[in-house]
């Protein structure tokens, strides 16, 4: 289900002419355990990989690095920060996060990528 609705995300944007200077970022939170290990809820620390290990997908403009695997850790709050450092901006208050922005190779600079939300002027 989740491949099928990512796949309309990515044919929507190339249809509307955004991919080739689009980031897109998909990602998940860890859910609740299940009877895992015999655990059910959410889990505190310490954690197993089936809790901590959650998809990070990123895709570049124009597909650069396309199947890259990339083992740097990353936290979720490091998402944002990484957003901001793309487009070049600075928030107006500090952010947790770390950028991982420079950690994707050949990753555009800021200025390679088109900021705009649908219904702004080309």
């Amino acid at each position: 289900m989740v491949d099928r609705w990512f796949g309309h995300l990515i044919d929507a944007l190339a249809a509307g002419g955004w991919l080739h200077d689009t980031v897109v970022i998909v990602t998940s939170d860890h859910g609740h355990s299940l009877q895992e290990r015999r655990y059910i809820g959410k889990r505190g620390y310490p954690s197993e990989p089936e809790v901590i290990d959650t998809p990070l997908l990123v895709r570049l403009p124009h597909a650069r690095r396309a199947g890259h695997i990339c083992g740097d850790w990353v936290q979720h709050h490091d998402i944002a920060a990484t957003i901001l450092d793309a487009a070049g901006a600075s928030p107006p208050d500090p952010v947790d996060g770390q950028s991982f922005w420079t950690a994707l190779p050949d990753a555009p600079p800021a200025s390679a990528i088109t900021w705009s939300l649908p219904g702004d002027p080309p």
